[in-house]
């Protein structure tokens, strides 16, 4: 079951991922944890552009896998079409963030979390 709902998360982002690049537009990605190491790959593999935030400072300070991760607080989130939120305890008040500081509706945001 487990295999199946991983399987079954790659195929969402990577329609995700096909719907940006028709658009022409990035895709934000929010968290910068295991939900995000589980998806990088595929986010490089379909050479999608996409932005990575995190609330830490610790993490904002340190390049992770050759990354750069920025403070949300710090971009224009009307310039990406979809939301990743790899964060599932924050999950309703990160969409609520995107929703309150963007034009985009909640159909725009999908939840990455792998323990499910």
């Amino acid at each position: 079951i487990c295999l199946r709902n991983r399987a079954e998360m790659l195929g969402q982002v990577r329609e995700i991922c096909e719907a940006s690049k028709s658009s022409s537009q990035a895709i934000l990605v929010w968290g910068c944890n295991q939900n995000f190491i589980r998806i990088k790959d595929l986010l490089v593999e379909l050479e999608v552009k996409f932005t990575i935030v995190d609330s830490s400072r610790l993490k904002q300070s340190i390049d992770y896998f050759d990354v750069a991760i920025l403070d949300p607080s710090s971009i224009d989130l009307n310039d990406y079409n979809s939301f990743l939120v790899c964060v599932d305890s924050a999950f309703q008040e990160i969409a609520d963030s995107i929703i309150l500081r963007s034009t985009a509706g909640i159909s725009k945001i999908k939840k990455v979390h792998f323990a499910e």
